[in-house]
């Protein structure tokens, strides 16, 4: 079952997976999913805010990830709700 998460933190600590997007979109709020190398959803967040430089970081625990291929979706959202395909990149996880 996928972890999901929708709190907006900008700050953690601890054994964490990271990755970092820069930019500015224009979004206020992302939403972001991981999906491993069958397609299925491991990982997913809503509500995720960029800090002031326009950077966001995805942070989630190491043990949600084993060693994988994954592709992580992120997708802006609208203030209608609307969401828009912002970024899309395959990483390989290593335990």
């Amino acid at each position: 079952m996928p972890v999901k998460s929708s709190s907006c933190r900008r700050r953690h600590n601890g054994s964490y997976f990271r990755s970092n997007w820069i930019g500015k979109t224009g979004f206020e709020h992302y939403r972001a999913t991981i999906r491993g190398s069958d397609g299925q959803e491991v990982w997913s967040a809503a509500n995720l805010c960029p800090s002031d430089s326009g950077n966001l970081i995805l942070v989630l625990a190491s043990t949600v990830l084993g060693k994988d291929d994954y592709t992580v979706f992120l997708k802006g959202e609208r203030d209608a709700g609307e969401l828009v395909p912002v970024f899309e990149s395959a990483f390989r996880a290593v335990k």
